[in-house]
């Protein structure tokens, strides 16, 4: 019970953060939980608290929608992270650690322009199937969703009410891929309960903040926070 502050405030800043800064906080509780917890679990614990504050998002910022993108996004990724959950038992704790690791690298070089993310149009349900698997595998293939769907000339809340329903399918498959492997049980879903709790409080804060904050000190706000979990997922190598 003493983990619950942490896991909760963990649930807390991963909201603000991915409102504000449009990508990172998904990354944030995922690697935050890895560094306590099996990656298994940690993955376990974190799909439907995403789940539900993608959806919450969603629903936020529900007039720039663009339905059609979202839809072809999630009929790649949904087959493909429902497949990665079925198997992540099958997959070795370091293997996990390690693809963690290389998802918050390329965030990081994506957020600071060292990778341009440059997609070829059409890729979105292709590249939707990429993000799935990762999604399911190593909690961070929500990074490929930005050049997917900047590509489409989606940006501001279009981009992010998309990038949000976008997950929000890839978070629902991998917990029915995760289910089938037995992992889920009562305490994780208590904890996920919780914590989705957590990420919608966060989401609320988050927008209001938004609205204060500005283009260029939220893109700030984005490196910050992927430099610091760069570090943090590089230390919980082991």
């Amino acid at each position: 019970m003493d983990m619950w502050p942490l896991v909760l405030g963990l649930g807390l800043i991963a909201g603000v953060v991915t409102t504000m800064a449009g990508m990172g906080g998904g990354l944030l509780l995922v690697v935050g939980l890895t560094f306590l917890w099996d990656p298994r679990m940690a993955l376990a614990v974190t799909a439907v608290p995403l789940l539900i504050g993608n959806v919450h998002r969603v629903w936020l910022f529900r007039d720039d929608l663009s339905r059609r993108h979202a839809m072809l996004f999630a009929a790649g990724a949904m087959p493909a992270a429902l497949i990665g959950g079925a198997f992540i038992t099958h997959i070795p704790a370091w293997g996990i650690k390690g693809l963690v690791s290389v998802m918050t690298l390329l965030a990081l070089a994506k957020a600071t322009g060292k990778w341009k993310g440059e997609v070829p149009t059409g890729a979105m349900l292709p590249g939707g199937a990429v993000v799935g698997a990762l999604t399911a595998t190593a909690g961070g293939g929500g990074i490929l969703t930005a050049p997917l769907l900047m590509s489409a000339g989606l940006t501001g809340t279009r981009y992010l009410a998309t990038a949000s329903a976008a997950a929000a399918a890839s978070h629902l498959a991998r917990f029915t891929g995760y289910a089938t492997t037995g992992i889920i049980d009562g305490s994780v879903i208590a904890l996920s309960l919780a914590t989705a709790l957590a990420i919608v409080l966060g989401n609320r804060v988050g927008k209001h903040a938004r609205s204060h904050l500005g283009d260029e000190r939220a893109h700030r706000l984005q490196v910050a926070v992927l430099a610091a979990l760069v570090l943090v997922s590089l230390t919980g190598l082991r």
